[in-house]
């Protein structure tokens, strides 16, 4: 189905975490197909930006996901999965949601434009219990590296100055710490 633009009251309704007007008349591939016009947002993306603060409820991605789980996988013009949204806002709370996290565990590998999972995010954030959420689920992801730099996420928590985030993907996957970014530096050089 072509991207539909989505209804301003749907978006209001997406921004707020009101699922009931998703549930009504509208069917799944209806859903997967409302996006912003420029950013190609769905409602899952359009729910986690418009999060004022962190560990809030979880519900309305829950109800979203019963009826349209592809949303999971979609991706907004940037690239980015909801997850990669969830970790670059900080939201450790749908990060160790989406019990589908378990079921999708590719998306922790997903890269977006510049090659960051969210894994990248989340380092970048010092989001240390966001990695650790996403480590046990899948422990190689943190060795993937970025596009222009090959810096892996535990060179970007290093570069930051991110100890405790720095110690969780350590203690969860050592052998990162042999790796290597393009100027053959690992994360203490």
């Amino acid at each position: 189905m072509n991207p539909v633009s989505i209804h301003p009251n749907l978006f209001k309704a997406a921004a707020a975490g009101n699922a009931e007007p998703f549930k009504k008349d509208i069917r799944r591939d209806e859903i997967e197909s409302l996006l912003t016009a420029q950013t190609k947002n769905t409602i899952l993306h359009i729910n986690i930006t418009s999060r004022k603060r962190k560990n809030v409820s979880t519900k309305f991605i829950e109800e979203i996901l019963e009826i349209c789980p592809s949303l999971l996988l979609k991706v907004n013009a940037k690239g980015d999965t909801p997850l990669q949204v969830a970790a670059k806002f900080g939201h450790s709370d749908i990060a160790a949601f989406q019990k589908l996290l378990e079921k999708k565990e590719g998306l922790i590998q997903k890269t977006d434009y510049y090659g960051w999972t969210p894994i990248h995010y989340a380092a970048y954030h010092d989001q240390y219990q966001q990695i650790r959420v996403l480590l046990e689920i899948d422990q190689t992801a943190s060795n993937i590296a970025d596009k222009d730099r090959k810096m892996t996420a535990l060179h970007l928590a290093a570069g930051q100055g991110h100890a405790r985030t720095v110690e969780t993907i350590l203690s969860l996957s050592p052998e990162c710490y042999e790796l290597v970014d393009n100027r053959g530096w690992n994360f203490k050089t």
